[in-house]
């Protein structure tokens, strides 16, 4: 319950920054407070659909708009939070502020391109090489080699053809142990075909 009052947090002030800075009409205002209410509830909604058989395409179609916007929304709520609190500090000093529509748009911008970078980067991982020098290991022994992987998040986007990639370049460093860190909550669903 918690989680859902802290995610909701996120959306209400995306969404409260958004009425700010655009000033719409009520009517406008009462969509953008839904879209908030359903982006909150979305991972509930996908979860229930990611077990339905015959909801396959709508699950996909939704987990690239709810997954991809809980990232989106996460991204501008902490720097549309820096930006605040700049703000708070410039207005008394006399500094040149940021209007409403800066404030949503700076914010926004800023987590669209870290977003996108991320977006890409989680597609291309990098093996990261790293020695760890220990005196409890035995004199002359070839040491242990690990492989950890992380945040892979296998489910409904991230299939059984991109794991098998990942761990095609696994199987290319020839370790001899692995630690997986499995996402809470989640497991791989079955794909089609």
């Amino acid at each position: 319950m918690l989680v859902f009052l802290l995610y909701g947090g996120i959306q209400g002030y995306v969404a409260a920054k958004l009425i700010h800075a655009l000033q719409p009409a009520g009517g406008v205002r009462a969509l953008i407070a839904i879209a908030a209410l359903l982006m909150t509830f979305g991972p509930l909604i996908l979860w229930r659909l990611e077990r339905c058989a015959e909801c396959h395409l709508v699950a996909v179609a939704g987990a690239w708009l709810v997954y991809g916007w809980m990232g989106f929304s996460f991204l501008f709520f902490w720097f549309g939070l820096a930006l605040d609190a700049y703000r708070v500090v410039a207005a008394p000093m006399g500094w040149s502020g940021f209007g409403a529509k800066s404030a949503f748009v700076v914010p926004a911008v800023v987590a669209a391109g870290v977003w996108l970078y991320g977006f890409f980067a989680a597609r291309h991982p990098q093996v990261e090489r790293l020695v760890i020098r220990s005196a409890k290991l035995a004199p002359g022994s070839a040491g242990l080699r690990i492989v950890q992987i992380s945040d892979v998040h296998l489910g409904i986007l991230v299939g059984r053809n991109r794991l098998a990639a990942i761990l095609q370049q696994v199987a290319a460093l020839q370790q001899r142990v692995f630690e997986v860190e499995p996402v809470p909550g989640q497991r791989p669903r079955r794909q089609p075909g």
